[in-house]
């Protein structure tokens, strides 16, 4: 059986470009992260309470490092679906898909951390920053690479 050349290219595009996209979308809300602890120091207390939150030598804290990659992969996937919908130049096709994305997953995702968790509404609002810039850079990317 002969796989397409074509076939393989494309394939080979959409996961260096996923890797790349998971690489800068993870740095992007890293800074964030820490550009929120720099303007609320209390946030370094709240990720420091280990009754909220794992400390960094638990094993299951590695799966916060692959959480790009798979958020990076499966957005991937779902911009070469819906891709032919955006318009205009890469920014506001970015946008466009950030929005979407961040109003469908992000924002239920923060409601139901905020109102199971006893976290503060800065922590949310730092996550919330966060994840829409790791999807706007992630976004940008693939506007970018998968056309």
């Amino acid at each position: 059986m002969c796989i397409n050349h074509y076939k393989i290219q494309k394939m080979k595009r959409y996961i260096l470009t996923s890797i790349l996209a998971a690489i800068v979308g993870f740095a992007a809300n890293m800074a964030v992260g820490f550009i929120f602890i720099y303007l609320i120091p209390s946030l370094e207390g709240e990720y420091g309470n280990t009754l909220i939150f794992r400390p960094w030598e638990d094993p299951f804290m590695s799966l916060y490092f692959l959480h790009p990659f798979y958020i990076a992969f499966v957005l991937a996937w779902i911009w070469g679906r819906t891709k032919s919908h955006f318009n205009g130049k890469i920014s506001k096709q970015a946008f466009i898909f950030t929005n979407i994305y961040v109003l469908v997953a992000t924002i239920p995702g923060l409601m139901l951390s905020i109102s199971s968790f006893k976290i503060s509404v800065a922590i949310t609002l730092s996550w919330a920053v966060g994840a829409y810039i790791q999807t706007y850079f992630m976004s940008l990317i693939f506007a970018k690479n998968l056309r």
